[in-house]
């Protein structure tokens, strides 16, 4: 192989993806309009000889500008540690929209031509948000005990399993310290 020749490991996750405008920190993946654009990425990775992944993300209070303007969720308003401003506490509404747009964006990344989807539940971003203590102060099912900040992780992997169907990767980057 050529010096400057890059060999692929034949896998790539692409960059965090949008899921919802509420949690967007760069390319989205909650319209249908995005399908064209991400079909030639899909189809670029492929052409290099690998598997594709789209990663599936949601910034939560994390998202500067929906932040910024006032229409970033997250599971409490606790402030971002970035930007010191707070987002808007999640209704339940708001949650089974968002766990609905997961399951929607990996529909998406299939009919773009990606081989598997990547749920982002890592860095601080909205699923993080939930499984920790320090952001997540709900009072409801979705707050106290880690089973309970534990659901909207685990509602969003069984939405997207359910939207896509058993035949197709999904997987899950997480934070997590031993």
């Amino acid at each position: 192989m050529a010096s400057d020749q890059i060999r692929l490991d034949h896998k790539i996750i692409t960059e965090i993806v949008a899921v919802h405008p509420s949690g967007a920190v760069g390319i989205g993946v909650y319209d249908d309009k995005f399908i064209p654009g991400l079909s030639e990425i899909s189809g670029i990775i492929h052409h290099a000889g690998a598997k594709a992944a789209l990663q599936l993300h949601h910034g939560g209070r994390e998202a500067r500008d929906p932040l910024l303007k006032g229409l970033a969720l997250g599971p409490s308003a606790i402030p971002s540690l970035v930007y010191g401003v707070p987002p808007k506490e999640m209704t339940k509404d708001d949650i089974k929209m968002i766990v609905g747009s997961f399951g929607q964006a990996a529909v998406r990344a299939r009919e773009a031509g990606f081989d598997a989807v990547e749920i982002h539940g890592a860095h601080g971003y909205l699923l993080t948000q939930f499984l920790s203590a320090l952001s997540n102060q709900r009072t409801d099912e979705y707050g106290g005990s880690f089973r309970n900040r534990a659901r909207f992780v685990i509602e969003v992997i069984a939405e997207v399993r359910k939207n896509v169907g058993s035949d197709f990767p999904v997987l899950l980057r997480i934070s997590a310290e031993a």
